[in-house]
């Protein structure tokens, strides 16, 4: 009995079994419910790098990292300031453009700059400037400074300053010469001419307004001329084509007057200056009507109306129509001797010589020359100073000059 007893002791003490269970293990049943691997702890289900960690969803330098999005690509060329950022319509000065962002060149060459349409030479590439020579300007004012480079393009305002006076501010004539008892007005010539500048047109040689001075000395027919070039083009309804002549430095042009508007504005186009800026100054020249002498009766040839001195007879007539802003002088000479004297009037119908005046005089025939003159004025888009422009109308002849009325057959 005893050994049946310890033998049923050792069974209950196997291992996996309990009182009050039949073959399950309580143990067994724990680990199956709640610590099963497969149920909670499994990684396919929670910690799968796929699902959470996976560097391709997250950390993936593509996305975020990659230097070729954000790091790699050079900023573009931009202008910052120019340094001056004014100057004179002269040229020929540095300057400074200074920028950010690539050039993506180091070669002059490869870099254009233009002030306007004028370019500029390029003498640098630094790292943060492009340095240049200044083109001149044809005109005082704002204009705009294209850079074009490899690394990109950009522009900028520029401001050109008047150049003060300068060959520019010259004055500008036309010269009509024809014979006074010529009324049909159908020949003579022109002759134009770009002067070197002064304060005023180039009638020095006239006495003051109202009076007659002897001897003065003509205006000087070698004065400097200022060259735009072998030509120039007048036009006042058709072209008149002046052409420099080398050797006197003048420009003219042989036309019939019929192709020479009696009156008229004048403009000149189809020239260059020296540094390259066209020439198209609108009405730089204005005509006034045809001059007409009616007195003295001069002619071509050597038969002409007599002045006494005795009397003081000289009188000098033209017909109108008269404008406030035309005047006349008249310069009478000696055909011998040359001695003359020049009066300076308004544009009014007449001039008489006092006896004090012809006095002054030589007897004899005397070649007298009437002119109708007329200056404009007109800004220099270069510097801003004045240009003077010049018309001159004259008729040339004779007249006798006595000492008494008999000797004029009066």
């Amino acid at each position: 009995m005893r050994t049946l007893l310890l033998i049923l002791m050792g069974l209950l003490l196997l291992p996996g079994c309990y009182p009050g269970t039949v073959g399950l293990d309580p143990r067994r049943d724990d680990d199956d419910d709640d610590d099963d691997a497969t149920d909670d702890d499994d990684t396919t289900d929670d910690d799968d790098a796929t699902d959470d960690d996976d560097a391709t969803d997250d950390d993936d330098a593509t996305d975020d990292d990659d230097d070729t999005d954000d790091d790699d690509v050079a900023d573009p060329f931009e202008i910052d300031d120019l340094d001056p950022d004014n100057g004179s319509t002269d040229g020929g000065f540095t300057v400074n453009i200074e920028y950010t962002g690539e050039v993506g060149t180091t070669d002059n060459d490869d870099v254009e700059v233009r002030f306007g349409t004028a370019e500029a030479e390029v003498l640098a590439i630094t790292g943060d400037a492009i340095v240049v020579t200044a083109p001149p300007g044809c005109a005082y004012g704002e204009v705009e400074v294209t850079v074009e480079t490899p690394g990109g393009d950009d522009e900028v305002d520029f401001e050109y300053d008047p150049a003060g006076a300068g060959l520019d501010g010259a004055v500008f004539g036309v010269y009509r010469y024809g014979v006074p008892s010529d009324t049909s007005l159908d020949n003579g010539s022109v002759e134009l001419g770009f002067f070197e500048p002064e304060d005023s047109p180039p009638l020095t040689h006239l006495p003051p307004l109202g009076s007659c001075s002897p001897n003065i000395v003509p205006p000087d027919n070698n004065r400097n001329y200022y060259s735009v070039g072998p030509s120039l083009t007048l036009t006042a309804g058709v072209p008149i084509v002046a052409t420099l002549d080398p050797a006197t430095t003048t420009y003219t042009a042989a036309t019939t007057v019929s192709a020479v508007p009696n009156s008229a504005s004048y403009t000149i186009y189809n020239a260059v200056d020296p540094d390259g800026c066209a020439i198209t100054a609108e009405a730089v020249v204005s005509a006034p009507p045809a001059l007409t002498v009616t007195s003295p009766l001069i002619t071509s040839t050597q038969i002409a109306d007599c002045w006494a001195m005795e009397l003081g007879y000289g009188v000098t007539e033209w017909v109108g129509p008269y404008d406030s802003g035309d005047f006349v002088f008249i310069t009478v000479a000696n055909a011998t001797s040359g001695v003359s004297m020049t009066c300076h009037g308004q544009d009014n119908g007449s001039f008489l010589f006092t006896q004090a005046g012809l006095i002054q005089l030589e007897a004899g025939l005397h070649t007298i020359s009437i002119t109708r003159y007329r200056v404009t004025e007109t800004e220099n888009p270069r510097d801003g100073s004045t240009m003077h422009g010049v018309y001159a109308d004259t008729k040339t002849g004779f007249v006798f000059v006595m000492q008494t009325n008999s000797e004029c057959g009066f």
